[in-house]
């Protein structure tokens, strides 16, 4: 049986390992991934990975880590929800682990337009646009993953919504806010495959409600493991 100071750990690690996925997710996906990736200009995109290879090669990095923080974040949930529903809340575990299995194939695709880059003479039979083709089309790629991760993301967040929402642990405002951020991301990526036009339109839209409901549940996870007493 888990005792409080177990459920206590549980909830501090597990919130900021959470903590940890956002921000280490905002830099590489909006920040860099972002800020360098020119739509439709394979040679610019090329230049500002060239120019930025530093930067580039630390965003490959942080989603490695990002990947080995959300494994604790989905033991650290997997064990506060086992209580509520053991088969339920494994599933969502396992959902969230393939999610992550998905993200590291597409951190093969983001490095990628690094490898091209430092190829040297290795790929000299291939021109310089294209390599920055080949180097586009990886990015394109990773585009796909994304979305594939964001679709199992919101499947597992519409689980485990409900079982934060039955949870004798979390307020159910909380559920129902990560029920929203799971409808919002399953929306925002099913969209992208099945109607693109209108995923251009709702994409940013859709995900800040699911983001503020992950800090809203990160919140809480760190809150109530620094709390002196659980009640």
């Amino acid at each position: 049986m888990t005792t409080q100071s177990q459920i206590r750990n549980l909830s501090l690690y597990g919130g900021l390992a959470y903590l940890g996925v956002i921000i280490t997710g905002i830099f590489s996906e909006a920040f860099v991934r972002g800020g360098l990736t020119v739509t439709n200009n394979p040679a610019q995109t090329a230049q500002n990975i060239a120019d930025n290879i530093g930067l580039w090669r630390l965003a490959a990095g942080a989603d490695v880590f990002t990947i080995g923080l959300d494994i604790v974040v989905a033991l650290c949930l997997y064990y506060l929800l086992k209580p509520t529903n053991p088969a339920l809340s494994l599933l969502v575990a396992f959902l969230r682990i393939v999610s992550l299995a998905v993200l590291a194939i597409g951190v093969l695709s983001h490095f990628l337009p690094a490898l091209l880059l430092d190829s040297g003479e290795n790929l000299n039979v291939f021109s310089k646009e294209q390599l920055n083709a080949m180097g586009y089309l990886s990015l394109r790629l990773h585009n796909v993953t994304y979305h594939v991760c964001l679709i199992l993301c919101g499947f597992y967040n519409l689980l485990m919504g409900y079982l934060l929402y039955k949870s004798d642990f979390f307020p159910k405002l909380i559920g129902i806010a990560i029920i929203i951020c799971g409808a919002c991301q399953f929306a925002n990526s099913f969209t992208f495959f099945v109607a693109p036009q209108i995923q251009d339109l709702i994409g940013d839209y859709a995900l800040m409600p699911a983001l503020l409901a992950e800090l809203a549940l990160t919140y809480w996870l760190i809150y109530r493991g620094i709390r002196p007493k659980i009640g």
